[in-house]
């Protein structure tokens, strides 16, 4: 089985899910998509 975690930051991730789905599809693999928020803000309201 493959597993695939996606930590997520401020980003939308659906295209890369879709096509990380297909892609592990065609080649007729058992897999697992996991998707996780990292807990991160939005970077427009912080100032390094």
């Amino acid at each position: 089985m493959l597993s695939i975690l996606i930590p997520t930051y401020n980003y939308n991730i659906e295209a890369l899910v879709a096509e990380l789905h297909a892609q592990s599809t065609a080649c007729n693999i058992d897999f697992e998509i996991l998707c996780y928020d990292d807990g991160s803000t939005n970077l427009e309201t912080h100032r390094c």
